[in-house]
């Protein structure tokens, strides 16, 4: 115990450890400073209505209360709509033209809704069908009164057809989607390499602690022990190389990421110390080891950022 202590004193008397450390807790302090920002993530589907009947406005009232993957919104413009769908802010695009209600309770189809959609857009059936139904849904009762054409039974018509439509018992056209997803904001900050930072100080402490034993090694400090008491000396200079590091980077891992990738970190510990130990048996001199250390850093670097840049 008096041994790791005593290197713990000497790994953290060195400024450079510090300023290491201080950059790691600046790093996710930044990343916690940094002001969450929200997207949305909810398909949008662009419809201009052009026509002014009462069934317009109710389709608008179901469309806009319904929960699901698609938000619905009305552009002022047929231009608008158009442009909307070709630079693909919006999945895909419907224009319902004037008197198209009263030409589909009819059933002449002679008005029909028009579908705007490119190249890239890939949902424009599912999101038909959803449009449809509702549209079905609005006018069904009105198609049924006036197929059976009695004035005294339009009241009660209408209301079976609700039922029918909406009853959970007989016939029930519902989106499974309902109530399912809330999709419409996503709460995220722009990511920081906290992760990565930290796997890459911790390699650089256990190769630290290396060159520090490498190093007495070259004073003949420990040339009257045995080899089992110099492993023992090099695990203690790793331990208090690496030690500190570690519980700073499991703390800043633990607030930026929270258990995701604690795991990955103690991997990368244990690799470390395993690589460490095993260069020991290979390299003698601080020197070689010294013009190593930024061969193995680079290629750390690679390892962890390339993978975070992609």
């Amino acid at each position: 115990m008096n041994r790791f202590i005593a290197s713990e004193k000497r790994i953290l008397s060195k400024k450079l450890y510090f300023v290491l450390i201080a950059l790691l807790l600046l790093l996710t302090v930044t990343y916690k400073l940094l002001p969450e920002k929200s997207k949305s993530s909810d398909i949008r589907v662009a419809i201009f209505i052009e026509d002014d009947s009462e069934y317009a406005s109710i389709l608008k009232d179901e469309l806009s209360n319904s929960s699901s993957l698609y938000r619905f919104y009305y552009p002022d413009r047929k231009e608008d709509t158009i442009l909307d769908v070709q630079s693909d802010f919006a999945e895909c695009g419907f224009i319902i033209p004037n008197h198209f209600f009263s030409s589909y309770i009819e059933g002449n189809g002679e008005i029909k809704v028009s579908l705007l959609e490119t190249p890239s857009t890939t949902l424009s059936a599912p999101i038909c069908e959803t449009l449809f139904r509702y549209i079905f849904e609005v006018t069904s009762p009105q198609i049924l009164t006036d197929c059976v054409n009695n004035p005294q039974l339009n009241s009660e018509l209408k209301q079976r057809m609700n039922d029918y439509v909406n009853g959970e018992n007989i016939f029930q056209m519902q989106s499974l989607t309902d109530k399912a997803f809330n999709y419409k904001h996503i709460s995220y900050r722009i990511e920081l390499p906290v992760f990565e930072f930290a796997c890459l100080l911790l390699i650089f402490a256990g190769m630290f602690g290396l060159l520090l034993y490498l190093r007495d090694c070259e004073k003949d400090i420990y040339i009257a022990l045995h080899a089992k008491e110099r492993f023992g000396i090099l695990c203690c200079l790793l331990l208090a190389a690496m030690l500190p590091m570690f519980s700073v980077g499991i703390i800043c891992t633990g607030i930026v990421y929270q258990t995701a990738k604690l795991a990955r970190f103690l991997i990368v510990f244990a690799g470390t110390c395993i690589v460490s130990i095993t260069l020991s048996f290979f390299i003698k001199k601080s020197t070689t080891l010294a013009k190593i250390m930024p061969i193995l850093l680079f290629v750390s670097i690679i390892y962890f950022f390339v993978g975070y840049i992609l």
